[in-house]
């Protein structure tokens, strides 16, 4: 009998965990996510002290609660990221000034070879590379702490848009390339998480091996 309950205990609390995720991966949560894995101590206790996690997820868990705000964590900082980069290169279709900026710096990785993606003896990591990707960051990304990927991607989305002349092609083209990515990005988001989420932990284990693990 107390093997029995051990296995029925652990898929319980399984299948609420399961649930638990699924309503963090509708992205309703997404800021106290983000505050929770912000935090020093990263205390799960306010958390689910929260309405509706209390009302709903009342019976679940705490460690395994934790383990999934920490693993959603990156993806809600991702997301963020990405809706930064899409408002700021936005921003930057009205500032002719700063227009006129980047595309200078643009000419110059150009000339460089920078966007030679398929010449296999360029060198990506060479000084000149670094400095123009650092001073589009500034110009573009100041004060957002986006990581280099996404600073290389804002380079490339810029190009497909400058490439398009006049102003209002522009932001159509900002419509195409940058907005219309970031919706499908986070329309399937939620799908995503849910299928590449894996725990290691005492409940799940005792679900995938419960011979090896009860008896």
């Amino acid at each position: 009998m107390k093997i029995e309950c051990k296995y029925f205990e652990a898929r319980e609390h399984v299948r609420l965990h399961q649930e638990f995720d699924q309503y963090l991966a509708s992205g309703e949560l997404d800021d106290d996510v983000y505050k929770f894995n912000s935090s020093q101590d990263k205390s799960v206790l306010q958390f689910a002290e929260k309405h509706v996690v209390k009302s709903r997820f009342g019976k679940l868990d705490h460690k395994l609660m934790k383990l999934s705000l920490e693993d959603r964590g990156p993806i809600v900082d991702t997301q963020r990221q990405i809706d930064t980069y899409s408002e700021n290169l936005r921003d930057i279709l009205a500032n002719k000034e700063l227009n006129v900026s980047i595309q200078k710096k643009m000419n110059k990785l150009e000339e460089e070879g920078f966007f030679d993606v398929d010449n296999d003896s360029i060198d990506w990591g060479k000084p000149c590379f670094v400095s123009l990707i650092d001073r589009f960051k500034e110009l573009v990304f100041k004060g957002h702490g986006c990581p280099r990927h996404v600073v290389v991607q804002g380079i490339m989305e810029y190009l497909a848009i400058s490439q398009r002349s006049g102003v209002i092609t522009g932001q159509f083209s900002l419509e195409k390339v940058v907005e219309e990515e970031c919706r499908r990005w986070k329309g399937n988001i939620a799908d995503l998480w849910m299928d590449t989420r894996y725990y290691e932990e005492s409940y799940h284990d005792l679900l995938r091996n419960p011979l090896k693990k009860i008896i």
